[in-house]
């Protein structure tokens, strides 16, 4: 089930940190394939375009990461729900310099058509969530 997640390597530490999706968390195989650092490396984006949670086949969704003290990572807020069953929201993500800003998108807004979107979050995690 290692194919679900991704490694951090420090280069300060040089350990390796693993992170993946929760639990109780559908993948599908597709968590980490966006994934965009805030400048200083203590904040990440990851994209899951093929997530299966709340039964949303292929929504997608967007979840921000902050690096601990302890080098552990912390989930923070909720994750970003694609809002399209199939819109695959997560397919690309950026994140700003200092973290605090996201841009995240799928390509496909409506299953009728290609037309893809992108959505621009500001100042939304800055409170951990408590899972």
């Amino acid at each position: 089930a290692d194919d679900n997640m991704w490694k951090i390597f420090s280069t300060i530490t040089y350990a390796t940190t693993s992170l993946g999706p929760k639990e109780n968390q559908e993948s599908n195989g597709t968590f980490g394939s966006s994934i965009s650092l805030s400048g200083d490396g203590a904040r990440i984006v990851v994209g899951n375009p093929e997530n299966l949670e709340n039964g949303d086949e292929g929504a997608g969704i967007v979840q921000v990461f902050q690096l601990r003290i302890d080098g552990s990572w912390r989930q923070l807020g909720s994750p970003i729900h694609g809002r399209t069953i199939g819109g695959r929201f997560g397919f690309s993500v950026a994140l700003s310099h200092d973290g605090e800003s996201l841009i995240a998108g799928g390509p496909h807004r409506h299953l009728s058509n290609e037309t893809g979107y992108a959505s621009v979050y500001g100042d939304l995690y800055v409170t951990p969530s408590e899972s």
